[in-house]
């Protein structure tokens, strides 16, 4: 796939990035098994298929999932995914950018 991590690649980057401890690391894994068979459902039908039924179902999974691991994290880990999730965003949309950029004219 294009760079979608598995959950325990995700935990692992989580544990590094924000030094969970143990019973974190657990409690996240437990949220991402919960909602595993439901992400795979609708990711097996590809992202292009997915109706905007489907799509805005995934947006509120992410969304609680989100929160849910949120509630897990300490203040100062919680300002840390958020500067990640940021930076991620940022270089989401400069990828996004240049794809829509339009082709230089040369100038004759």
């Amino acid at each position: 796939g294009r760079g979608r991590l598995n959950p325990e690649e995700l935990i692992q980057r989580m544990t590094e990035s924000l030094k969970l401890d143990q019973e974190q690391q657990k409690a996240i894994k437990k949220i991402f098994d919960e909602n595993a068979l439901k992400l795979k459902k609708l990711m097996d039908k590809g992202f292009q298929n997915l109706t905007e039924e489907d799509r805005i179902a995934l947006r509120e999974m992410m969304k609680t999932q989100r929160a849910q691991i949120d509630d897990l994290l300490t203040d100062e880990q919680k300002e840390k995914a958020e500067a990640e999730m940021a930076k991620r965003r940022a270089k989401m949309g400069e990828r996004r950018r240049r794809h829509e950029a339009p082709p230089e004219v040369p100038k004759s």
